[in-house]
Parts: structure tokens; C-alpha cells; sequence
């Protein structure tokens, strides 16, 4: 029997072939498919405030931006009262829960949900016949003539609860 060999220059013949098809099948391919290239889209953004506020204005600034969802509105604080009257018989804080404190460099305000309202106050300002003295990371101190009362983030835990180790 005997068998035919394929000659070398015949392969390479074919190869060379098989290569120039490929090249031109690829600039083909290349100027023939329009695509758009991929674009990020514009972000709007806006300049964020700088760390060192001492303004009221600077804070109104950054609570009147939406924070999580889209429908969400600003908070409008209460016209200051300036003129301190101190009630001689304050009743007890009635309906008032501590939501969070924004602390913006030296300002310091706390958000207060009242009677179902969301708040927001300063150190200065008066809620139910009570002033507020102090608002601090974790606490706002309120007085009222010799009284004084705290509202607090940190939730303490009740007596009945009782931790324990475990191995």
C-alpha cells in the first residue's frame, strides 16, 4: 500500500491561507459592526459641606437633603424662642422619643419626635416648658427650674433580663 504524504509546502500554503481569511474576516467584522461605546452616565452630585461647620445655616443645608429614599422631606426646626422663662411647676416630658443626634462640628442638634412631629432642637430651646441644656453624643439633658431630666440613645436594659456566660 502506499500512502500519499502531504508535501510541506503545501501546508504551509494553507495555513498562510487560513490566516490571511482570518485577518481580513476580522477588520470585516471590525468596521462593519457599529457599536456605541460603553458610557458612564452623568452623575449629579453636590458638593458636600465641609467637616467644620459652626452655623445654623450650614446645618439646615445638610438636613434638608434627602438621606435614604427619594420621598423623603426636610425637617423644619422650630422658630428659636430666645426669651428664658422657666416654669416654676414643669409637667413630666410627655410623648417625646430621642430619633438621633447629628453632631457637625461644634453644632449639635438632636432629632425629637414630639406628639408625633419630627423635630429638630439645639441646645437653648424650650419643648413642653422644658429647656434643653445640653445635647451630647449619646444624650440631650433637659431642665426645668430645679428639675432635670435625660433622654438617652444607649436603651438600658431592664432588670428582668439577665445575661449570661456561655461556654
Amino acid at each position: 500500500m502506499s500512502q500519499v504524504l502531504i508535501s510541506p509546502p503545501k501546508v504551509t500554503v494553507a495555513l498562510l491561507t487560513a490566516i490571511a481569511v482570518s485577518i481580513l474576516l476580522a477588520i470585516f467584522l471590525w468596521f462593519w459592526i457599529d457599536a456605541e461605546p460603553v458610557r458612564n452616565p452623568y452623575l449629579n452630585i453636590e458638593d458636600l459641606p465641609s467637616a467644620q461647620m459652626t452655623s445654623v445655616s450650614d446645618l439646615d443645608a445638610v438636613l434638608a437633603r434627602p438621606l435614604f429614599w427619594q420621598g423623603r422631606e426636610p425637617v423644619f426646626a422650630p422658630e428659636a424662642t430666645v426669651a428664658e422663662v422657666e416654669a416654676p411647676q414643669a409637667s413630666p416630658l410627655k410623648n417625646i422619643k430621642l430619633l438621633g443626634i447629628v453632631l457637625t462640628g461644634d453644632v449639635r442638634t438632636a432629632l425629637l419626635e414630639v406628639d408625633g412631629k419630627v423635630m429638630s432642637v439645639q441646645a437653648g430651646q424650650t419643648i413642653q416648658d422644658w429647656m434643653i441644656k445640653e445635647v451630647s453624643a449619646k444624650e440631650v439633658r433637659f431642665a426645668a427650674g430645679t428639675k432635670q431630666t435625660v433622654l438617652s440613645l444607649v436603651r438600658e436594659r431592664p432588670d428582668s433580663i439577665q445575661l449570661e456566660m456561655t461556654k
